[in-house]
């Protein structure tokens, strides 16, 4: 028994995992032959939050823990598979779409309300798939508070899976009693020892571990280290907690994730009967715009190559754009990037405008991008070199570029000159910059330049200073598709 729960020791070789037909003739991996070079990049400062170590829970040597409530022999009748039609999810947080073969971070340790009796549960999550649609392999390790799978409302480690199981016609054959049940949740996920197939190696932290104390609103914050990856000699995705191995996926259970991962996840879910309709908390409980110490965060994101190695080189030293590439961090629920934006202005008619905002948000030390006064996402300044603490140069106006943005350039703003003025050219009013206060103030105008890279196709003019407007710029041209 460890904090009030109660634990079955069980034998490392008769641990559920082995009730997996592919699995029968298993040799247990007992560590990792080698781990990733992680980049340790961090956001905050490390003095701002802790790491919170999970439960030890005293299982002897050739043992494994099974929390009583969160272990079976058999398999689950429980769907927890987000996809199902009977079930309702929503996630917020950040995703990477690309090749990788190991995700890790430092996640935020809260405990979002969900109601004791209730079949919903609330995740801090992270999450590697291959596949597409109904047929996508899914792994995925982190915080849970569930209670169908614990009884309570705590904060527990978890691991959870899914997979499209095509098993051998022989194996098949040899286990027919078993077939039956196999087709039961070979389209489902699986959670901890619910499903045979994820392996437990480490005796004293496995799933169902309570995670404790959780961090404080306003106060403390903690932080627990949870990483995926592939190990590329055995083929194994492990799982390890603050830098803790503690058990595997066998890389051979799965179909599209067998030899890496194309996509990955970090961030809250909420899934269940009815985790929409009647939506519970996600992370902390507030908003993202709270910033740090009230909101949940997840720092330290990382993904590895395919031997380990830090892998966001590839793309440091060129431009990204949206979710293209991870870094950007949406919050918002309905505004982001790629929404339409319209009705548009007319031609001598009706002007239309949009209020954008780039400002560091000091405490978090996050670069927000807000629309008319939303905030809608951020860039973790951590993420950056130069750019971490301020910029020295900013720029407002229209820009074209591509392939052939100089030999056949496409028009600029409304496709008009800057000097056919109001109504006809396009023009941004309200220019400012914010201090380290985030106080908005009009650029001293002896700072500010203005002008084209090549006249002939676009230019510049009207520049002003108003007391209604402020500081006013028109802008643009038909570049080379005059009429």
């Amino acid at each position: 028994m460890e904090d009030g729960d109660v634990y079955d020791c069980i034998d490392v070789y008769k641990q559920p995992a082995f009730n997996h037909p592919l699995l029968k003739d298993h040799k247990i991996q007992m560590k990792p032959n080698s781990f990733p070079v992680w980049m340790d990049t961090q956001t905050f400062p490390s003095d701002s939050f802790s790491q919170v170590q999970p439960s030890i829970i005293k299982c002897p040597i050739g043992t494994i823990p099974i929390l009583r409530s969160n272990g079976s022999s058999t398999i689950a009748t429980h769907n927890i598979d987000g996809l199902k039609n009977d079930m309702q999810w929503e996630r917020a947080g950040l995703r990477y779409i690309g090749d990788l073969f190991g995700a890790r971070a430092l996640i935020n340790v809260w405990e979002p309300k969900v109601n004791k009796g209730s079949q919903d549960y609330s995740s801090l999550w992270i999450d590697i798939e291959n596949g597409g649609g109904q047929h996508t392999d899914r792994m995925g390790a982190g915080l849970r508070v569930s209670p169908t799978l614990s009884g309570d409302a705590f904060s527990r480690f978890h691991v959870a899976w899914k997979l499209i199981m095509y098993v051998d016609i022989l194996v098949l054959f040899l286990a027919l009693e078993q077939t039956s049940q196999y087709d039961g949740y070979s389209k489902k996920s699986c959670v901890d020892f619910r499903c045979p197939g994820y392996v437990q190696v480490h005796h004293n932290v496995g799933p169902g571990t309570r995670i404790q104390p959780s961090s404080v609103y306003g106060g403390l914050q903690k932080v627990v280290d949870i990483q995926i990856f592939k190990e590329p000699t055995s083929g194994h995705w492990w799982v390890s907690v603050n830098k803790m191995p503690i058990g595997y996926w066998p890389g051979g259970l799965f179909e599209f994730i067998r030899y890496k991962g194309d996509f990955a996840f970090w961030g809250g879910q909420v899934e269940g009967p009815t985790a929409a309709s009647n939506s519970l908390q996600m992370g902390s409980g507030h908003f993202a715009s709270e910033g740090f110490g009230k909101v949940a965060f997840i720092e330290g994101i990382d993904i590895a190559d395919h031997k380990g190695r830090k892998y966001f080189d590839g793309y440091s030293k060129k431009g990204c754009i949206d979710h293209n590439c991870p870094g950007y961090v949406q919050v918002h629920p309905h505004i982001g990037p790629g929404s339409r934006i319209q009705p548009s202005s007319v031609y001598g008619g009706d002007q239309r405008v949009a209020d954008i905002q780039i400002f560091k948000e000091p405490k978090s030390n996050y670069w927000w991008v807000s629309y008319n006064n939303i905030a809608i996402g951020y860039w973790p300044g951590g993420l950056f070199e130069f750019i971490r603490y301020r910029g020295d140069l900013a720029f407002w106006g229209g820009q074209v570029e591509g392939p052939t943005a100089s030999s056949k350039s496409p028009q600029m703003g409304s496709g008009h000159f800057a000097s056919e003025g109001f109504g006809k050219a396009a023009f941004i009013r309200k220019i400012e910059i914010a201090d380290d206060t985030v106080k908005f103030a009009t650029p001293n105008r002896y700072m500010v330049e203005h002008g084209s890279s090549d006249q002939s196709k676009y230019t510049t003019g009207g520049f002003d200073i108003s007391k209604d407007f402020g500081m006013t710029i028109y802008y643009g041209g038909p570049g080379s598709m005059r009429a």
